[in-house]
């Protein structure tokens, strides 16, 4: 019987490094090129050509589906576009078509963003915002949105602005004990949010503990510009406080 060659074995090994260059090439150069057109989509979008922002977007996500940020960018860009439909007026039923389809892709591309990288606080914050934005035109969407906010926390639990925009909703549904929690929680985290303490001061007066907003309100005063516009408006809702607590 014929001996075999004693490297006979690097034959097969060869074939598979092979086949490992080919194959990661072919996706690293796809994933270049999505790059190079998501580039080109952002100077649309800067020049306000939203239209060709938005199929360049598409067209980076065919050359590369795996990356999440395309997926959120597109799923925002997606959101813009229906949004302004909304906002013309006789609408023609092809337009309220697109509207609709637009819409339904803002949500799912948002969904793909956090389905592949669920522990980027980010995904789960757009999508939020999404759902927020849709509240209006979507039955349940503030749950989803509230929903959302919580994976978000979940994934970046430092952050204070998440809990911020999440007491925000729950004091747009009139639930002001979760609001009150959470701007509290985002001021422990950061104590100089001025926006917590504001938040905080306007649930506090709907909870009626006048005293407590009192505070809120002072804090921000001490946080904000003193000739800004925040200043003006947080001074004449404290004085409009304290003459409620006056009176009673």
């Amino acid at each position: 019987m014929k001996k075999l060659p004693h490297n006979v074995w690097l034959i097969p090994l060869i074939a598979f490094g092979l086949s490992l260059f080919i194959f990661g090439s072919y996706w690293l150069g796809r994933a270049a090129i999505a790059k190079y057109i998501f580039f080109k989509a952002d100077q649309a979008g800067q020049s306000n050509k939203m239209i060709e922002m938005y199929q360049l977007q598409q067209k980076a996500i065919g050359f590369n589906p795996y990356s999440a940020h395309y997926h959120r960018r597109y799923a925002l860009t997606n959101l813009s576009l229906a949004t302004a439909l909304a906002n013309k007026t006789n609408l023609t039923q092809k337009e309220q078509m697109d509207m609709a389809q637009l819409i339904q892709q803002s949500i799912r591309e948002g969904r793909v963003a956090t389905q592949l990288q669920p522990a980027n606080a980010d995904n789960w914050k757009i999508l939020a915002q999404i759902y927020n934005n849709l509240a209006a035109a979507i039955t349940d969407a503030d749950e989803w949105a509230i929903s959302s906010y919580i994976q978000a926390i979940k994934a970046s639990p430092n952050d204070p602005d998440l809990r911020v925009a999440l007491g925000s909703i729950f004091y747009s549904v009139e639930q002001f004990e979760q609001a009150s929690q959470l701007f509290t929680q985002a001021i422990k985290l950061k104590p100089d949010h001025a926006n917590a303490h504001y938040n905080l001061a306007n649930t506090l007066v709907k909870l009626n503990k006048l005293e407590a907003a009192i505070i809120s309100y002072e804090n921000v005063l001490v946080l904000v510009e003193p000739d800004s516009e925040d200043y003006k408006v947080a001074a004449a809702e404290l004085a409009t406080v304290q003459t409620k607590l006056n009176q009673q």
